[in-house]
């Protein structure tokens, strides 16, 4: 059974900044318009995981109007709605629009069907170890849900990279022993622009930074993320798309520090849909997690492909 743990819905939306919407246009397959209408019915995202053989996806809440994509709460509570709990909603809260985001994850969670919290700091321009948020994170460990938080940098125009250091949530693992804190996208890691062709430098501190954070118990880290540019690989530029075999050896070095930092039980593979599309298909990613996979116990492969969320997000599936 395979549970995706990062998956973003997408609906027509006329004021999508533009660089988001240059980003997206990238995409292999279809054009923007029709992509998004496609994958605005809960049926057709649907059928997308069945294509790929993907049981459960955990859909996420957004509210980043500077830089990507606005789908808010109640949105994701009704796209989720039908599809019979195979789409797992997961809220989200900017602390400088909410009032009391505290009290409005407590109506999320105990009244609206919501699974957890997603916080996107380096889209909304805060810390996430600042006190403004304590509160918040008090209610989410009363609640016992996991937060789940974007860390690393960002390839969408206006974000503020300074906010995705994962080292701050070591702050928050720590005042909140209790609190299931989720690292996306292997941690975050760039290697382009200024940090192009910098990896022995690059690569050091990434891996430090992710046995630091590994360190604290109560964090989760996600395996995935990788197609987007600014992971240094040039599989949205070619012309023949890249293959799950040649995916899986190139990701392997990445996952595999990864997972024996975190170790099994508390990894697990992610697609990131549809930002990563613009590097490989859906299909193709699965198939490249099974083989960098294989070399892991029954036990572990499980744990990483459906246990452990399923242990982190409360859900019996």
């Amino acid at each position: 059974m395979i549970l995706d743990f990062h998956t973003h819905a997408v609906r027509p939306d006329p004021n999508m900044p533009a660089e988001y919407r240059a980003f997206l246009s990238t995409r292999r397959g279809e054009g923007l318009d029709e992509f998004l209408e496609s994958y605005s019915h809960p049926e057709n995202f649907l059928a997308l995981l069945d294509e790929a053989g993907v049981d459960y996806a955990v859909v996420l809440a957004e509210t980043a109007f500077i830089t990507s994509a606005v789908i808010p709460n109640d949105h994701i509570q009704k796209f989720t709605a039908a599809s019979k709990g195979r789409l797992i909603p997961f809220c989200t809260f900017n602390p400088y629009m909410v009032l009391n985001p505290a009290k409005g994850l407590e109506v999320a969670i105990q009244e609206q069907g919501f699974r957890g919290l997603k916080l996107y700091p380096t889209y909304e321009y805060f810390y996430p170890n600042q006190p403004m948020l304590y509160p918040l994170y008090a209610k989410a460990q009363e609640l016992g849900i996991p937060v789940m938080a974007h860390t690393g940098s960002s390839v969408f125009a206006g974000s503020r990279l300074k906010y995705g250091d994962p080292l701050f949530w070591d702050d928050v693992a720590v005042d909140f022993p209790d609190l299931t804190i989720i690292l996306n996208h292997i941690g975050g890691l760039m290697r382009t622009g200024p940090y192009g062709n910098r990896d022995e430098e690059v690569l050091a501190t990434w891996r430090s930074g992710i046995a630091a954070v590994g360190a604290c118990p109560n964090v989760i880290i996600k395996l995935g993320g990788i197609g987007m540019p600014r992971y240094g690989f040039d599989w949205h530029t070619r012309d023949q798309p890249i293959g799950s075999e040649e995916l899986a050896e190139s990701m392997a070095p990445f996952m595999n520090h990864c997972i024996e930092q975190f170790g099994p039980s508390r990894s697990m593979f992610e697609s990131n849909f549809p930002v990563d599309k613009v590097a490989y298909s859906y299909n193709v990613m699965y198939n490249a997690f099974k083989r960098l996979s294989q070399g892991y116990s029954a036990v572990e492969r499980a744990a990483m492909f459906h246990d452990t969320a399923a242990r982190v997000y409360r859900i019996d599936v």
